[in-house]
């Protein structure tokens, strides 16, 4: 893969955040690049994919994918044993997206939401776009 895969995310939900520094440190092909949903990157590479706030948006090349598509997407970026997440396909498109929106709903209750995005790690610095 010559492009990096550019993950978009919620910086002040707490999951999202716990959940990008997961991927920064199982990404030992160095794929991923991430981004805030509110950011200049996002302003300038997600046209209308920016307003979703509930959800987590992927961009690998030419593919653009939203809430279980974008689990599915890195799934398939990250590669090795992380392919076998695609096993979840044979749940139908409505069912996975719906139990993705339940938690998305409730993140902030569940979770947490920080009111400035923390500081990354040295680490995830490098792979953290404008």
């Amino acid at each position: 893969m010559d492009e990096h895969a550019i993950v978009f995310f919620d910086e002040h939900c707490v999951l999202c955040n716990r959940v990008v520094r997961f991927l920064s440190t199982v990404d030992s092909h160095d794929r991923l690049r991430f981004a805030s949903l509110t950011s200049e990157t996002a302003d300038r590479m997600l046209g209308v994919h920016r307003n979703l706030p509930d959800s987590v948006v992927v961009l690998a090349g030419a593919q653009i994918a939203a809430r279980s598509e974008a689990v599915l997407l890195l799934a398939r970026t990250l590669g090795g044993i992380w392919r076998v997440a695609e096993v979840i396909r044979l749940i139908p498109h409505r069912w996975r997206d719906r139990a993705y929106d339940a938690v998305a709903r409730r993140r902030y209750r569940w979770f947490g939401r920080y009111e400035h995005c923390p500081a990354p790690s040295v680490q995830l610095r490098t792979k953290i776009l404008p």
